[in-house]
């Protein structure tokens, strides 16, 4: 069975011109169509469809006109082209995260130096080990959330970037 995935159309008709590369009056054209929605019902309601993943059964009298890859390679490839269309997404996600965490890790170092604080500091010294430690532990959150930001836009682009590879090494399977 081979398999590829719907794109932009919007009828059966559409998708089954353009994996067999036939013209839409072209009767092998209402015959794949047709052929296609018994194997997938759910493309009756194409329209309606994200991409996804069909299984393209023969159709007497016409060849498929596109490559068509094997189930794995097909999924694998719409995941990852979602991934790559959503990568900004991802990304303000990442930062808005980030950014709520700094927030909190600033919020804390000003609760560790508020003046009841220090001033409990100064009369144990206990407390006061403490009142370092976990400045300590604060001020190391807080440059290791500044690093991450500052690395976050480069990540960004080197996971696009990898996607795209990977999509590359699938051979675009995703856009079959």
């Amino acid at each position: 069975m081979r398999f590829a995935t719907t794109s932009n159309e919007r009828t059966p008709e559409e998708l089954a011109a353009r994996l067999f590369g036939t013209a839409p009056d072209d009767p092998a054209t209402k015959r794949a169509a047709n052929a296609l929605v018994r194997a997938n019902p759910v493309l009756k309601q194409l329209e309606e469809l994200p991409p996804t993943v069909v299984a393209v059964p023969d159709v007497r009298g016409v060849e498929p006109a596109i490559a068509m890859p094997p189930l794995p390679a097909a999924a694998a490839s719409l995941l990852l082209g979602a991934a790559l269309e959503h990568v900004d997404d991802i990304a303000s996600a990442a930062k808005e995260l980030v950014g709520a965490s700094l927030d909190d890790a600033r919020a804390h170092k000003k609760e560790l130096n508020a003046a009841e604080v220090k001033k409990r500091a100064r009369a144990d010294k206990r407390y006061a080990a403490w009142l370092r430690e976990s400045e300590a532990d604060v001020e190391g959150e807080v440059q290791e959330l500044r690093a991450l930001t500052r690395e976050q836009k480069t990540a960004m682009t080197e996971l696009a970037q990898d996607l795209e590879a990977l999509l590359e090494v699938l051979g675009r399977s995703g856009e079959t």
